[in-house]
């Protein structure tokens, strides 16, 4: 249910996946200094063009959408 209190919803559990790959790319040393130049590329970027944001993030951290992944479970992982 949307309006569940417990923070178990779809919703809530969207928000708390955000927040952490939000806190990966800012924080972590791999993307400590590209953070704000990555989220404005992306604010570019028409909604859904995987390909425009994959590019995007090749263009600041090197890797592909698998790549990211990768690193950010690896993140999680150790956290």
């Amino acid at each position: 249910r949307e309006d569940d209190k417990s923070g178990d919803s779809a919703a809530g559990k969207a928000y708390a996946q955000a927040a952490l790959l939000i806190e990966f790319l800012r924080e972590s040393e791999f993307g400590k200094a590209k953070f704000l130049d990555w989220m404005h590329a992306m604010g570019c970027v028409e909604y859904e063009d995987l390909a425009a944001i994959t590019a995007v993030t090749k263009r600041f951290y090197g890797v592909d959408i698998d790549g990211l992944e990768k690193l950010f479970r690896e993140y999680c992982a150790k956290r």
